[in-house]
């Protein structure tokens, strides 16, 4: 009897797949259960492939397939469908990290009896693999080798030479043995197998009779039930690397064959390895104890300024400094806590798939992931009074970020929003510092000293950069912008602070967003957004680092004795926070010692709103 239904779909760019039609390919009596439907979007990538650039999406099928098979194992006795209308190498990857330890039920958009209804039950092929006769005798050169996977179209022999030339170890085909390939041949799932078993044998006698293979070139003409089931049968982790194709003729003089994912294992994911007893362990440690201690710590501070009378006004008037930071103004038509604050909230005691997750819709209920939950303890460096700090930064900036529109049910496609999410981001992560140091001030009388609370925000600001590294630890090479900026904002902002001498100063330095760019790096669109990829340079410039100082004034600065660029971008992408916090402490003294405006003019300050 069947217990649970895993829905997988995978649609093109210019086709969706709906959910209601995924039930359409299910028999009657899977239609009485509920599915659980996990989306693989591609069309983020539409951008990136036009300019011929495949990098980085390997890693986004290698994290759905992670997403896939915890899903599967979670549900236990679970029926797993798949329907794909995506490009041929976005198929294969998924099916590759997918794997073939669970059978998956896949459907190809046939329409005759139903959309995703096969035609036919039985075996409707007849298949021939050609090239097998020379794998009868062992080579142990090194060197490439081809399979071709010619079932709804020939993949021609012109159009792989002229890719790969003919040095190759082995060339094999698997092919219709009595037609010609064409669309619609594939009209059963057990013709699905009939495809998957003569790959499984070649693929098999091509590992064993070539070792000395270098890399496999898999050029693929079939539907994409054909390419996910191709995909699960290759073995990257003992197997050899697979190049994929994407085949678009007429384009130029451009060969017909493109290169597009390669597939390996030198892409493997440690954050999606299983967590260890102890880090199980630190992730309900942190959910059910200090995450509930956060959250009550920021209701009852809403409660005692609602008490005395401190909740109305400007959302800083009532702070420790409140009257230099009302000087200042820092984006005065953010709300008063209390206004936003969701009341008793709960936490969800499983992990959520995604990093976090706020149901603010009748169940003000946190969601949170154990790995999201793991990295933050380390960010903190296991200490909980630390953690508790870290927690109440991150939770009033969601908060406040409910203010700004971005929730639940309004966050869809916010990312490609890139400069205004930058702002908004600052204006969130300004909300929660200044609240964080007033709310610390009533267990903490030395705050009241200027001396002590600049130290304070120096360490919070600390806090909050390594915290950014949790969400960023596979982030390595390929970066959105936005999100380096954000790095670059803080770590600026910190050099800055950490040498105020008075709490306007301090004030003013939160009251905009700072200007800073890494000039001379490797830009590429990818779908909405655009990525600088850390390992790639623009060759047609050099590096340089720009800044909008306090007297609106561009300073640049070149590489230096002290200000090495190259070197913080290596730093970036092994994530070392202590480098790329002393690269900005020299910055800092570089432009003061230049005689740049380091600091905010305080001349005639006078902006109370």
């Amino acid at each position: 009897m069947l217990r649970h239904l895993l829905l997988v779909r995978q649609p093109s760019a210019l086709r969706a797949i709906s959910e209601a039609e995924a039930l359409e390919a299910l028999t009657t009596e899977e239609r009485l259960l509920q599915p659980k439907h996990i989306l693989v979007e591609t069309a983020q990538f539409n951008d990136a492939i036009a300019q011929g650039d495949w990098s980085g999406q390997d890693s986004y099928f290698r994290e759905k397939a992670a997403l896939i098979r915890a899903a599967a194992d979670a549900l236990g006795e679970v029926t797993i469908h798949y329907l794909g209308l995506a490009e041929v190498s976005h198929m294969l990857a998924l099916g590759a990290h997918v794997g073939n330890e669970r059978v998956v039920m896949t459907h190809d958009h046939l329409g005759e009896v139903g959309p995703w209804t096969w035609p036919e039950t039985a075996v409707t092929v007849k298949l021939k693999t050609i090239g097998m006769e020379n794998l009868k005798v062992t080579v142990t050169a090194c060197g490439l080798a081809v399979v071709r996977i010619s079932i709804s179209g020939n993949v021609n022999d012109e159009d792989v030479r002229s890719m790969l030339g003919d040095a190759t170890l082995a060339d094999v085909t698997i092919t219709h043995a009595d037609v010609v390939p064409a669309r619609n041949l594939i009209r059963s799932s057990a013709d699905v197998d009939v495809v998957r078993k003569a790959f499984i044998s070649a693929y098999g006698a091509l590992l064993n009779a070539r070792p000395g293979i270098d890399i496999i070139h898999l050029f693929v003409a079939a539907p994409p039930s054909v390419c996910f089931a191709i995909g699960q049968e290759l073995v990257l982790r003992n197997g050899k690397p697979v190049q994929t194709y994407r085949y678009r003729p007429g384009v130029g003089d451009a060969p017909a064959q493109q290169p597009a994912i390669l597939l390996s294992t030198a892409a493997e994911e440690p954050l999606l390895l299983p967590l260890t007893p102890d880090e199980i362990k630190i992730a309900g440690h942190v959910r059910n104890e200090l995450w509930r201690r956060a959250l009550d710590e920021i209701e009852r501070y809403v409660a005692n300024k609602e008490t005395d009378g401190k909740a109305k006004g400007l959302w800083y008037s009532s702070f420790v400094y409140g009257e230099a930071i009302t000087r200042a103004a820092p984006f005065p038509n953010l709300p008063t806590l209390p206004n936003i604050l969701p009341r008793h909230v709960e936490i969800d005691p499983e992990s959520f798939e995604g990093d976090f997750g706020f149901e603010d819709s009748g169940h003000n209920r946190w969601r949170l992931n154990d790995r999201l939950l793991v990295g933050l303890s380390r960010a903190a460096n296991g200490s909980d009074d630390h953690i508790r700090m870290l927690i109440r930064l991150f939770l009033l900036h969601e908060y406040v970020h409910l203010f700004h529109s971005i929730g639940k049910h309004t966050a869809a496609e916010v990312g490609k929003f890139g400069n205004c999410l930058e702002h908004i981001d600052y204006t969130a992560d300004t909300y929660a510092l200044l609240h964080q140091l007033d709310m610390t001030r009533y267990v903490d009388q030395s705050l009241t000293q200027f001396e002590r609370m600049r130290v304070f925000l120096v360490d919070q600001i600390d806090l909050a950069i390594k915290s950014f590294w949790a969400f960023d630890a596979d982030a390595r090479n390929e970066w959105q912008v936005r999100r380096i900026r954000r790095y670059l904002n803080w770590y600026w902002r910190q050099a800055q602070i950490s040498h105020a001498s008075t709490p306007e100063a301090i004030a003013m330095l939160f009251t905009r967003q700072p200007r800073l760019e890494i000039g001379g790096l490797y830009h590429i669109a990818r779908g909405r957004r655009v990525l600088a990829c850390l390992d790639k340079l623009d060759t047609t410039t050099h590096l340089e680092l720009g800044i909008v100082m306090e007297n609106e004034k561009l300073f640049r600065l070149s590489d230096g004795p002290n200000t090495n660029l190259r070197e913080l971008i290596a730093s970036f992408q092994r994530g070392e926070h202590s480098k790329i916090q002393q690269f900005f402490r020299a910055v800092y003294d570089t432009a003061m010692g230049q005689g740049s405006a380091v600091q905010p003019l305080l001349t005639g300050v006078s902006k109370i709103i």
